[in-house]
Parts: C-alpha cells; structure tokens; sequence
C-alpha cells in the first residue's frame, strides 16, 4: 500500500500548474516514473514553459529533458513549438530531426535538410540525415550524406560504419570491407563493425576471419560517441542513473576525469550493488590516480561479481565482462603503482576468463617490459596484435621493444605499419630514418628526417640526424646549417659543436 499512495502522489506532483495539460505534451506513462530526481527535472521543466510560453529556450529545455529519458514522440512535439518561435535557430531543426529519426523519419529527412542548409559543416546533422534516408530506402542520398561527413570530420566514427553497411547492403562487399576496416580502426572492439565485417568476410569466403570478427562482435560494444556539441547539451539534462552513466564515460573518453568521478560518486552508496557502476567508478578514479580509492572501487565490483548480487542486475555473459574488465582495470593500477607482480596476476586472470581480450595481453607485455622480460613481452604483444591488427598502440610497443633489443629490421616493420596508418607519428619516422641511416640509405634517411621536422620543426635529434646524413651525402654546407639549427635549439649540445668544428675544418 505505501508503495501505491508513492506512485499516486508522484502522478499527483507531476502535474503542471493549472491550465498546462491541454498545451503541454505529457508523456502517457508519467505517472509511472518512480525517479525522485526526474520527476523534479520534469516539473521544473514544464513550469519554465508555462511562465516563458513564447520562448524558445524554455520549450528546448522540456524537449531536452523528454528526449534524453527516451520519450522522442513527446519530445519532438517541443522542438516543433521551438522552431515556430525561432524557425531560424539551427539547433532547435537539427534536435527536431534527430528526435524524429526513429518515430517520423520522413519529418527528420525534411528538417534535417532544412538545419543542413543554416549550417552545412555540423557533421551530425549529416549523418542523421543519412540515418533517416536510409530508413527511407533512400540508399544513395543516404551514402552522399555520409560520404559529407567523412570528408567534414575524417575521424567520425559513424560515417565509415555506415558507408560499409549501405555498401554491405548494396553486395558491394570489397567496398564495404574497406569501410569497415576504416572504422574499425576508429573504433577497434564496436560490436557492430565487428557483426558488419563479419558478414563481409563470409560473403568473400574468407571464413577464419568471418569466424574471429562474429567472436568479437558478440562481446559488449566499446566506441568512441560521435563529437555532437549539441547533443551533449540534451545529455546534461539526464537525471536517471544511464545517464549519469553516460556522462561518465564520455568524460573519460575525453579525458576529464574528475568530472567522470563526479558523476560516478554521485551513484555510489552502501546500498549500491550494480557492479557495472563500481566498475566505472574504479576506472574514473584509476585515470584520475586516486589509486587506492579505485583499488577499493574494483574490489567492491568483485566482490558484487562473485555474489549472487549480480545476477539481480546482469546475465552471465554480462557478469564474466565486467570480471575481465575488473581484472584488467586492477592490473593497470598495479602496474602504475609499481607492483608489477601483482599486476602480472591481474592480467593473467582476465586472460584466463578472456582469452581473446587484446588489451589484458597488451598490458602483460607491458608488464613484463617493465620488469626486463622482453622475449616473453614480445610474445604478448604479438598475442596482442593477433587478435586487433589495427591497433597502432600494440603495433608502436612492439617496435620499441624490437629497438631496446637492437633487433632494428623487425622494428622497421612494425613503424611502417604505424606510419602507414598514422603517417604524422614522428617517433615512427624518426627511428625508421635512423635505421637507414645506419644501413647507408641515405636517401630515404633523408627523406625520413625531413618528413618529422616536417611536423616538428623544433625536433633536435632529426636536424642532428638531418646533419649526418647530409655529410654522409658530401653536402657539407647543408649539414653546417643542421647542426648550427641544434646548437640554436639546444646550446649544450656537445656532439654538434663537435660535428660543426670537423666539418669546418675540413675545408
């Protein structure tokens, strides 16, 4: 009964003033909304409407906070009274469109085209348009739009996505794969790129990788959110625990990570038993080295994990995640704290509950690279490497081990395939220019040595590097003005001053 007198008197408070009902859009299942919190939020929301009716803010604000917690019927119905007030205010057309993606495609086609003509350069409001067209059946207006957003934001990780399902859907499957390769690289563990290529590779008869990208695919998505100023003003009035959630992550994606705790710490409590927050806690709190705290945050995820506490909140394929993920997570806070045995174990652990999971034999490289194991730190990475190709983090630590053990052919190898996808990666390059350097290549050292102080002009071990090869070339006058460049950059350079007297005498 007291239960049922809650949910009355909460139907009750979220009435609007007197005389709102008829004009405000109320969602038919409000008064099942049982979060003290959005209930306030929706309250407040529609009162600022009922004082400011003429303003398009206030009507914005109620869409923001219907949208956000999933009511894109009711939401839709207050960017449309935005944009009558202010039908030339991009923002109010582009969240108009994209709340109207799923419920009215037909509508989002027309306003999104509209908020693209005020603003032609907001890569979401073409992607979105895309993503209407395409449920439309529009296909190839659908594939310009996105071919739009790529050219507008090389790294968006929707655009190549969604190239390779239009060319997937289209039996364009070598296409497709190069799409999808792209966005694979954007994004290496997104589910649905994985699902993607994996249907790709078995329409080319290539079933091995059908096989490991369905593997991978099965596993929760990890993606990089599409960067959408606006959208991240709807998701600031997000008041339910997802959304906290949300913010969350996003502020770890972007490196913020005391805000990323902020919104973490504002979930936890004693009576907190969903492990997947903890989890998110313990990873805001490692990022933002409060380590003991985080250690404390992870082992209560553990220790949820191995309750039957858990199976209230996740399944089992859910449950032995968030175990990788809380092993994982342990270990690189033992690694960065200097306990590296522990941290050895940590990883060992999420290997044996995951043997597919790149980054847990990524990090045990790194151990044992700390610890001067570098044979057995080159066979994790290449474990590493095995199972995510495209990871360029993997590819680079590898070479830097192959170059701490003088094995410089093979490090070679593995810049080339960082450069090939990162060509601005001066590290890359000015290591590969060493080696042919070394080799008597000194027209492609050259090259190389160029190319870094082509993105660093300030870098003083390239115009060192620069000088020698130039000698080794006979051009001395040039090899002159390189190392005069790094005495001007570093005054104590002793092995310049000491190339720039030989070289001056020798005239």
């Amino acid at each position: 009964m007291r239960q049922i007198r809650f949910i009355l008197l909460l139907a009750v408070c979220i009435v609007p003033i007197a005389g709102a009902v008829n004009w405000i859009p109320q969602p038919s299942d409000l008064a099942l909304v049982e979060e003290l919190r959005l209930v306030e939020a929706i309250e407040a929301a529609q009162k600022s409407v009922e004082k400011s009716p003429g303003e398009a803010t206030a009507w914005g604000q109620l869409g923001h906070v219907y949208l956000i917690h999933g009511w894109e019927a009711e939401a839709a119905q207050c960017y449309r009274r935005a944009v009558a007030i202010d039908p030339t205010e991009f923002r109010w057309l582009y969240l108009l469109g994209r709340s109207s993606c799923e419920v009215n495609p037909e509508e989002a086609v027309d306003v999104l085209a509209q908020a693209i003509s005020l603003d032609s350069e907001y890569t979401p409001a073409l992607v979105y348009h895309a993503y209407a067209l395409r449920s439309l059946g529009r296909f190839e207006e659908a594939k310009q739009c996105l071919e739009r957003a790529k050219e507008l934001d090389p790294q968006n990780p929707f655009a190549e996505l969604w190239l390779g399902e239009l060319a997937l859907t289209a039996k364009r499957f070598e296409a497709a794969r190069d799409h999808l390769h792209q966005a694979l690289i954007l994004n290496p563990e997104q589910s649905e790129a994985h699902a993607a290529m994996a249907q790709v590779a078995l329409a080319l008869g290539e079933v091995e990788v059908a096989n490991r990208h369905a593997e991978i695919a099965r596993k929760p998505t990890t993606h990089a959110q599409m960067r959408d100023p606006l959208w991240w003003e709807v998701l600031k009035a997000g008041v339910t625990t997802p959304l906290f959630v949300e913010r969350g992550i996003r502020y770890l994606q972007e490196d913020n990570f005391e805000r990323a705790v902020a919104e973490f710490a504002a979930l936890i409590s004693d009576t907190q038993k969903d492990p997947e927050i903890w989890l998110n806690y313990g990873v805001a709190l490692l990022f933002a080295e409060r380590y003991s705290k985080a250690i404390a945050a992870l082992e209560s995820a553990l220790a949820i994990l191995h309750s039957d506490e858990s199976r209230k909140h996740k399944n089992v394929a859910e449950i032995a995640h968030l175990k990788v993920e809380s092993y994982y997570n342990l270990g690189l806070i033992y690694y960065r704290t200097g306990r590296t045995e522990k941290a050895a174990v940590a990883c060992q652990r999420a290997i044996e509950l995951e043997p597919d999971f790149a980054n847990a034999y990524g990090s045990l490289g790194m151990v044992y690279w700390e610890e001067g194991r570098l044979d057995e730190a080159i066979v994790q990475y290449k474990k590493a490497i095995e199972i995510i190709p495209t990871d360029l983090e993997f590819h680079q630590d590898l070479a830097r081990i192959y170059w701490q053990k003088k094995m410089y052919e093979k490090a070679v190898r593995e810049y080339q395939i960082v450069m090939t996808r990162n060509s601005s990666n001066v590290e890359a390059r000015y290591r590969v220019g060493l080696v042919f350097l070394g080799t008597g290549r000194y027209d492609e050292a050259l090259s190389s040595f160029q190319k870094v102080l082509e993105i660093n002009p300030n870098h003083v071990l390239a115009h060192g590097a620069l000088g020698i090869t130039y000698d080794k070339l006979g051009r001395r006058q040039e090899a002159i003005s390189e190392f005069q460049t790094v005495l001007r950059l570093d005054p104590k350079n002793q092995n310049a001053r000491s190339m720039l007297g030989q070289l001056r005498g020798s005239k």
